[in-house]
């Protein structure tokens, strides 16, 4: 974050949180270079980028007086700008190939739209078809993209039994996609 500007020390964070049109304004516009700064740090296009300093903008307004000030205003508007991008890059990311066996088309491909929704709803319920467990070991692992022993640590159950259960999750959403069964 070497380059990227800091945000101005200020009085006022609790008129904001009071209230005070005017303070959340030049809160605003106190934190908004840091937000596009950092949005275009974790964008791979500028129209992403803006969009994701947008939506923290908004959410930062929305949830001002959630903030408890146990961390910096910085740090906490950080985590927005984050929160905000990853939901934004989880919406485009494709299907994990993983998931399905097959590569699938590219979601920002605007002509794929249609196959992209098509299939959307079909893994939906495929996953739905999933155990509530082996649904969030699926997620956690092929989505999210977190190792197989931050995920048995979390759910309190074994690596052999995250990679076991993962397997079959896989090949139970294969079969409900129409795709063969395949060894990964």
């Amino acid at each position: 974050m070497s380059n990227i500007p800091r945000i101005p020390c200020g009085d006022g964070l609790a008129t904001v949180q009071g209230g005070g049109p005017l303070a959340l304004a030049a809160l605003v516009t106190r934190v908004r270079p840091f937000v596009v700064a950092v949005a275009h740090k974790l964008a791979s296009n500028p129209a992403d980028a803006e969009e994701i300093a947008q939506d923290t903008l908004l959410a930062l307004v929305r949830n001002i007086d959630h903030f408890e000030a146990r961390c910096s205003l910085e740090t906490w508007v950080y985590a927005l700008v984050r929160s905000q991008a990853s939901h934004r890059f989880r919406r485009m990311r494709p299907l994990p190939i993983s998931a399905v066996g097959v590569p699938v088309a590219d979601p920002r491909d605007p002509h794929d739209d249609l196959a992209r929704w098509e299939l959307h709803d079909d893994l939906e319920r495929a996953l739905s078809a999933l155990s509530e467990l082996d649904r969030t070991i699926l997620v956690k692992r092929d989505f999210d993209g977190r190792a197989a022993r931050d995920v048995a640590d979390q759910i309190g159950i074994s690596v052999p039994a995250v990679k076991s259960r993962l397997h079959r999750a896989r090949s139970t959403v294969r079969q409900q996609l129409g795709y063969p069964d395949v060894a990964v």
